[in-house]
């Protein structure tokens, strides 16, 4: 299962830089989460369950580098400790239903880069995965009624902060205030992807039940990019293909009985136009709006006979948005973050029994990727 939502946070911390340039320090952060999903069939034999996230707290370890311009590439390694509420009943046995808040312990690792916009401010812009511990959840009398969650986050975020003692600002460019023209380069990501599932299932001649749920997993990604960029003062305009493999893929197994259904997604091409704003030291922001193509793979099996499983490649295209940034390294080199999400729509499809299931699938993609580029 997967779910989605925003997450607003404060955060504060202490940090030393050496005279090489080499950063260490300690963070802590409280945030809330509105992110949540759900599973419902109106199935007497079947169940319903949902988690909602809350509040969070936690510690982590900052590593990094500060960059000619100022910038701090760093990488994060910490605790976190948040509250979840779970429900999960048994349809048939409603009296029974395990309705519970708990905090869970969690491990968080990330990236993240820090832009100085004057002598003690700067914004943010990182990503991190949260791994929490798995717990059993209780949801009936019988042996079987238990279940296990284990929950991972993965978490982007934008935000700024204020340094104290900061030192003074004098902003450096390698860039000298020039990024127009062609550029290549390649990255590696993180993708979520996830499928809002609405189906009609008959059963020996009974029903319809109605199953809705969001279902989803996650897998890295690599690709290249290249694209060409015109530049008017601070403002940048640019178009950008990229080519990458995703190993984003879920599956759904009910046994001992029960129907089994997956979705991949194998990989594609995406093309952008991208709008951004050069800051005084180098640094692009930019948003990006586009299509992309991706290859997916959807299985369904009803039952026992071969013959009525269904194995689809599918090619489906989506519109694309997201935001990043490009901090340079050089006057040529530069290393980018970025975030983006793309809606790919719905897949329909029906099985061949004689007790016809109806399925709609809604695709989704969020995705996060940290590259490195060449301006020619």
């Amino acid at each position: 299962m997967v779910g989605k939502g925003w997450n607003t946070g404060l955060f504060a911390g202490w940090g030393l830089t050496t005279r090489n340039n080499w950063y260490g320090g300690i963070e802590i952060e409280g945030a809330r989460s509105g992110a949540d999903w759900d599973h419902s069939k109106n199935k007497s034999t079947s169940r319903t369950f949902s988690l909602d996230m809350n509040d969070s707290w936690g510690a982590s370890l900052r590593g990094g580098r500060v960059l000619a311009n100022g910038a701090l590439l760093s990488g994060q390694l910490g605790m976190v400790r948040s509250e979840f509420d779970t429900f999960y009943q048994a349809n048939d046995a409603p009296q029974n239903a395990a309705d519970d808040s708990d905090d869970q312990n969690g491990t968080r690792y990330g990236v993240g880069v820090d832009v100085p916009a004057g002598k003690h401010l700067f914004w943010r812009m990182g990503y991190s995965i949260t791994d929490y511990d798995g717990y059993d959840v209780v949801y009936d009398t019988t042996p079987d009624g238990v279940d296990r969650f284990e929950t991972r986050e993965g978490l982007f975020r934008i935000g700024l902060g204020w340094r104290f003692g900061g030192q003074d600002y004098a902003p450096v460019d390698p860039t000298e205030g020039d990024i127009g023209g062609f550029y290549a380069g390649g990255q590696v990501g993180h993708t979520l992807l996830t499928s809002d599932l609405d189906a009609e299932h008959y059963d020996s001649d009974e029903g319809p039940y109605r199953l809705q749920a969001s279902f989803g997993n996650d897998g890295a990604s690599t690709g290249v990019f290249a694209g060409y960029g015109w530049q008017w003062d601070r403002i940048y305009l640019g178009l950008e293909l990229d080519v990458e493999n995703s190993g984003a893929e879920w599956e759904h197994v009910r046994e001992p009985t029960g129907r089994q259904f997956s979705a991949e997604q194998k990989g594609g091409q995406a093309l952008s136009a991208r709008l951004g704003y050069q800051l005084d030291n180098g640094t692009l922001l930019y948003a990006r709006l586009g299509k992309a193509r991706s290859q997916f793979n959807y299985r369904y099996r009803k039952g026992e006979n071969p013959d009525n499983d269904i194995n689809r490649d599918v090619s489906e295209i989506g519109t694309r948005f997201g935001l990043g940034a490009e901090v340079p390294l050089t006057p040529n080199t530069f290393v980018r973050m970025d975030y983006n999400r793309t809606d790919y729509g719905d897949i329909d499809f029906a099985t061949t029994h004689g007790n016809t299931d109806t399925v709609s699938l809604d695709n989704e993609t969020d995705q996060f990727r940290l590259g490195v580029g060449y301006r020619f």
